[in-house]
């Protein structure tokens, strides 16, 4: 009994362990803009006019929508993201659009992009 107490309590303190160790390690990735949830990456969206951000929401809302009914379509979810990011970009000034140039693409996916050749050895 003491022994498996022990043992859980030793395995317990090295998940607490290793979890406090890779929060304080920068993620694949980390510092380079994403999108998250939205359409537009963060920094845009805190910088856009209490009009601009009215209509931003109710794209945001109405894309949000077209996925639920998509459920799993993937072609359809595509067009609706297509769409929706074509909207929220359509209300940017041309200065914002600049800023949204600047941060770049959102990081890919595992497995997008171009395929390298492997090289013989």
């Amino acid at each position: 009994m003491k022994c498996r107490m022990f043992v859980t309590t030793v395995a317990l303190a090295l998940c607490a362990a290793v979890g406090a160790l890779a929060a304080d390690k920068p993620g694949k990735g980390e510092g380079r803009p994403h999108h998250g949830p939205g359409l537009l990456p963060p920094p845009i969206v805190e910088k856009l006019t209490a009009d601009q951000k009215a209509k931003y929401d109710t794209i945001l809302a109405d894309y949000q929508k077209a996925m639920q009914d998509a459920a799993g379509d993937k072609e359809k979810m595509k067009t609706a993201r297509k769409d929706a990011h074509e909207k929220a970009i359509a209300l940017l000034t041309d200065d914002q659009k600049a800023e949204l140039k600047k941060l770049g693409p959102p990081p890919g996916k595992r497995g997008e992009g171009p395929r390298k050749p492997k090289e013989n050895k």
